[in-house]
């Protein structure tokens, strides 16, 4: 019998692989689309970062709002270029 820690880190590459080869497959077909998940991502990580904070800014809420910035950079970046190969 497989450890329950091993099959569940198993399990849990198998499907990040799988979501990212899924989402990599969205982005080459449909450029826009991806970027507007990017943003919307951005927008929720903001969201939920700048809700739990109260009165002090730890590490992890400082990578937050940095991953999301991050992510809303990439939207933007990404919906250019898809609205440009569309546009010709």
């Amino acid at each position: 019998e497989v450890p329950r820690s091993i099959a569940r880190t198993g399990l849990g590459a198998a499907v990040i692989l799988i979501s990212a080869g899924g989402l990599f497959w969205i982005k080459v077909r449909r450029l826009v689309m991806y970027a507007l998940m990017e943003l919307a991502l951005g927008a929720v990580m903001a969201g939920m970062t700048m809700y739990r904070l109260i009165d002090e800014i730890a590490l992890f809420e400082i990578a937050s709002v940095i991953a999301a910035v991050y992510f809303v950079v990439r939207g933007l970046d990404n919906l250019k270029k898809g609205l440009e190969e569309k546009n010709g």
